[in-house]
């Protein structure tokens, strides 16, 4: 078995060919005077039970799922983790409708700029509303359709547009789960649908739902909170899935003591914890405070990951969540 060492360069050009239209370059010899530096062992980043074919799948790529909001699609994918964001936040601050505005951007079409993908949604609060999403997408397609009238030869009237939206909303699949050993095992049931249908999107709304029911009465609830991590890990293995998660934010530091400051936001499982990658944290913004008179109500975001801390600002309306500066 040989392990191969080459630069950063080489790797990349490996990985994402279209970096390079010409012909690849041979590798160097790894023992090249200068290169010391910045080998890597490629080695590192194969996982010990991954084939060579599922290494190239999961690596080939690193574009991450359109999403529909320009600040939230700069975050980065994680080669080793995946694309897994965490929504958080006290309550009515928009951690649902920006969910709602994923599921909306995957189900649609690429010409109308889309995923055309599958969404598994875990309705885990029972609050789901299909007729929201049905009008998010509905309104998505006629905006497209009135800025861009030239890709659209044919008549586009009301019956085409319901037709479209009844293929966007056919893409969805609702789990109502009442507990997390349900989650469980829908998650484990749910494999051969995710191998046979192109599904670009996960999302569990929320991921805390039943930890206060069961921390203290089951047994078994820590390794509830650590089994439904793994097994999102396991559906993600060799598919290029994106999830997403809210999570209701408890406590805040002026209600908190000192014995539990460091702990106060984070309350799931190290797990959990191990396998987001990109970061959300949402907040209301109060206009009164800032001078403004609006009657449309506004939320601040912050974004981070591993490299990046972004700032945003956005509104929700019929249309979905709409950022704005």
């Amino acid at each position: 078995q040989y392990v191969i060492s080459c630069s950063q360069q080489h790797y990349e050009r490996i990985l994402n060919p279209s970096l390079d239209s010409g012909q690849m370059e041979r590798f160097q010899d790894a023992n090249q005077p200068g290169l010391s530096n910045t080998l890597v062992p490629l080695a590192d980043l194969i996982k010990a039970d991954e084939t060579g074919l599922a290494f190239v799948r999961r690596c080939r790529s690193t574009k991450v799922l359109a999403t529909g909001i320009p600040t939230l699609d700069e975050r980065e994918y994680d080669i080793e983790g995946g694309d897994v964001i965490e929504i958080s936040g006290y309550s009515n601050t928009g951690k649902s409708q920006i969910l709602l505005q994923m599921v909306a951007n995957c189900v649609l079409p690429v010409e109308t700029g889309g995923e055309c993908r599958v969404c598994i949604f875990f309705d885990c609060e029972l609050k789901f509303d299909a007729q929201q999403l049905r009008e998010i997408i509905r309104k998505k397609l006629v905006c497209h359709i009135q800025s861009e009238p030239k890709e659209f030869s044919h008549e586009m009237n009301t019956e085409r547009i319901e037709v479209l939206v009844r293929q966007c909303t056919d893409r969805v699949h609702v789990f109502r789960c009442t507990s997390n050993l349900e989650v469980l095992t829908t998650l484990y049931s749910i494999r051969p649908l995710t191998s046979s249908e192109n599904v670009g999107l996960l999302c569990l709304d929320t991921v805390s739902s039943f930890y206060w029911e069961t921390v203290d009465t089951d047994m078994n609830a820590s390794g509830l909170h650590v089994s439904v991590p793994n097994a999102l890990k396991m559906l993600m293995k060799n598919r290029r899935i994106c999830i997403a998660a809210t999570k209701p934010l408890f406590f805040s530091a002026a209600h908190s003591s000192a014995r539990f400051a460091n702990k106060r936001t984070e309350y799931l499982s190290d797990t959990w914890q191990a396998m987001v990658s990109t970061r959300l944290l949402v907040s209301r913004i109060d206009n009164a405070s800032h001078g403004k008179n609006l009657h449309e109500p506004r939320y601040s975001a912050v974004l981070r990951t591993k490299s990046k801390h972004l700032f945003f600002n956005y509104v929700i309306n019929d249309g979905g969540v709409s950022e704005i500066k």
